[in-house]
């Protein structure tokens, strides 16, 4: 018998439904940050995926915005604005965390 799946409410990923932790803001469900953990356990074990890493972060929390609140709502702006730096003005990935640290400060 196979397991019942179930739909991240983020990315809308159908995966076998799980119980377990998840993000506290990401909207994302047990199985999909689940998911995203052995994603990031590969980036970090692997060098070769270093300079990719701060894109699957980005994406990953892009793709599961959560409820809009505070905390749901400055990391979908900072992600954004970290995909922007990289995407469009072509920042070196390494940069970027540093780079989007500063914006809060300098806003307030």
């Amino acid at each position: 018998m196979s397991a019942r799946a179930s739909s991240c409410p983020g990315c809308r990923l159908l995966l076998p439904e799980r119980e377990g932790p998840a993000h506290p803001y990401l909207g994302s469900s047990p199985a999909c940050w689940e998911l995203y953990g052995e994603v990031l356990a590969r980036e970090y074990s692997e060098p070769a995926y270093f300079g990719v890493h701060q894109l699957t972060v980005d994406t990953y929390a892009v793709q599961h915005p959560g409820v809009a609140e505070r905390r749901s709502i400055q990391s979908v702006a900072l992600h954004l604005i970290t995909l922007s730096l990289m995407v469009e003005r072509g920042a070196i990935a390494a940069w970027s965390p540093s780079c989007t640290s500063a914006l809060p400060s300098a806003a307030g």
